[in-house]
């Protein structure tokens, strides 16, 4: 009985937990699950996404995005994308590096972004550029603590196209600035 123990331990601690060290596998494009073999987390993530601006266009030519861990929470890897619905796997618009040392855009497409080493991290910084987007854009990420805690598309955030009526007033405030700097 000893050795069918031992036999079925050495089974059980053998079988791998698959991570990804170097960045989110291609598999999980789409998906952004992780395949790490464990179930994902359902309470509510320890982080959270900053945006430089809620908007783009009207002279906001791209958003600077901190990915970043709440009450002293780190993590180990993340998969972010920008989709213009959340549940539609088409990405849209460019995220790239604000810290090469950290990510990389991964082979999933230009919208997607993922971490390059498994190391704790407090933060990571990236930017989103549009394209030819005139609609909302979400910046959803997946994000893992360790190999068998992590959060599947539960932390993002949303950039609104900068309107022609705001650009319109954008415009009128900019010429009524003008005309009281001469006035003055």
């Amino acid at each position: 009985m000893d050795i069918l123990a031992v036999v079925i331990a050495t089974i059980v601690l053998a079988c791998p937990v698959l991570g990804y060290g170097s960045g989110a596998p291609p598999g999980a494009c789409a998906s952004m699950i992780p395949n790490h073999g464990a179930v994902p987390q359902t309470s509510v993530a320890p982080y959270s996404l900053t945006l430089s601006s809620a908007k783009y266009g009207c002279g906001v030519d791209s958003v600077s995005v901190t990915l970043a861990g709440t009450g002293g929470a780190n993590f180990r890897g993340f998969l972010c994308q920008a989709r213009a619905d959340m549940d539609n796997v088409t990405t849209v618009g460019t995220l790239s590096d604000d810290d090469a040392t950290l990510t990389f855009t991964n082979n999933c497409s230009a919208g997607s972004i993922t971490h390059s080493e498994k190391s704790d991290k407090a933060s990571a910084k990236f930017k989103w550029s549009p394209s030819n987007e005139k609609s909302n854009v979400h910046i959803v990420c997946s994000v893992v603590q360790n190999v068998s805690t992590y959060w599947v598309k539960a932390i993002h955030e949303q950039i609104t196209p900068c309107s022609s009526a705001t650009s319109a007033t954008l415009a009128f405030l900019a010429s009524v600035a003008v005309l009281l700097a001469f006035v003055i």
